[in-house]
């Protein structure tokens, strides 16, 4: 089946952190992954959802924390959006290795993409395993916009478009 006749999809980096053993030792953990499987779910209360498979790092830390960051990112990132999807936050910090500049959420335990367009600050208030995929289902607690600047999709695989 092709699902790339869905496309192109935006692409957002998702964020989280959470505490977390790696190598026997209890740490906090905060990480970077590349999605274009997100949607809007309800306007009241503001739901999104993010799908995210088992295996990610990501999945873990959500899990843990029960928050994530939704950040809307320039087609500029585009370089940094595909580092991230192709590596893994287990073993390396992805905010140091690829030079992406950090905030930190106002209203949740969570780090943000300082260069992204908007985010979402979301608190997870349900999951669904579909498939292969977790549906992490998230109330934004706070949105917020930075820039107007023309925003990254997903064509297919490693091609990337804008909508300007």
């Amino acid at each position: 089946m092709n699902y790339y006749l869905s496309y192109p999809k935006q692409t957002v980096l998702i964020t989280s952190r959470a505490n977390v053993k790696l190598f026997g030792k209890t740490v906090e953990k905060d990480n970077i992954m590349t999605a274009s499987w997100h949607t809007m779910l309800s306007f009241d209360p503001f739901l999104y959802g993010v799908l995210i498979a088992p295996s990610r790092f990501t999945h873990k830390l959500i899990q843990k924390s029960k928050v994530f960051c939704v950040n809307f990112i320039p087609y500029d990132m585009r370089e940094q959006a595909l580092k991230c999807g192709n590596s893994s936050g287990e073993v390396i910090d992805k905010f140091k290795e690829f030079k992406i500049e950090k905030g930190e959420c106002k209203t949740i335990d969570c780090p943000y993409v300082k260069g992204a367009c908007a985010i979402y600050e979301c608190r997870v208030v349900s999951s669904l395993q579909l498939g292969d995929h977790t549906l992490f289902i998230g109330q934004v607690i706070t949105a917020k916009k930075f820039s107007n600047k023309p925003r990254l999709f997903q064509e297919k695989h490693d091609d990337f478009v804008t909508t300007k």
